[in-house]
């Protein structure tokens, strides 16, 4: 005789369901803000913080404290001088409780470019953590506090390559092969 195993009440499924979902929603947020980053694409990073969303983070140059948005201008003024910018995150853990959450999650950035005085190709590794506080404003979920953390950092030079092989398709937006697509899946 098989037995029955035994269902949680509907009320706490649609909790489950629910964090779920908000997990997911937050993990979107996340990864969204590292293409913005990589890509240069200004509206998708504000799009990842509310308005008065708040920025406390270290930074090559310093401490910056301030509002998100703001913040969000220095990303782009410094990758508009980066020949290549990736950005990874990974290990991303969610506590959510209704309307709020918390995440964690490791990040690893590396920046490049090309110093003509020094004829060198230069290359900075970060790795660090983004500890955020999101928020479910109007159904959807966003920055509302965001503490960056770097754990290292290494800079290095290596010789100007003769040859540039690669990079013929990557590009900022509205550039790069990706805007393309989103908007093919528009129309």
């Amino acid at each position: 005789m098989r037995s029955k195993v035994p269902q949680p009440p509907e009320q706490s499924r649609d909790v489950a369901l629910d964090q779920l979902l908000a997990k997911q929603d937050i993990t979107e947020v996340l990864l969204l803000y590292c293409r913005a980053t990589d890509r240069g694409d200004r509206e998708g990073l504000l799009s990842c913080f509310h308005e008065d969303a708040m920025h406390r983070s270290d930074t090559t140059a310093g401490l910056y404290e301030g509002r998100s948005h703001d913040y969000v201008a220095r990303i782009i003024e410094v990758g508009n001088q980066l020949d290549v910018c990736a950005h990874l995150v990974s290990n991303v853990l969610i506590k959510v409780e209704g309307d709020a959450a918390v995440s964690e999650c490791r990040m690893l950035a590396h920046h490049r470019w090309i110093d003509a005085t020094a004829q060198a190709e230069k290359h900075r590794i970060v790795e660090g953590r983004y500890l955020d506080r999101f928020e479910r404003r109007e159904g959807v979920w966003r920055i509302a506090y965001r503490v960056g953390v770097y754990d290292y950092i290494r800079e290095f030079g290596l010789p100007v390559p003769t040859e540039r092989v690669l990079g013929a398709l990557k590009g900022k937006k509205p550039d790069d092969p990706i805007y393309k697509l989103l908007d093919q899946l528009k129309s």
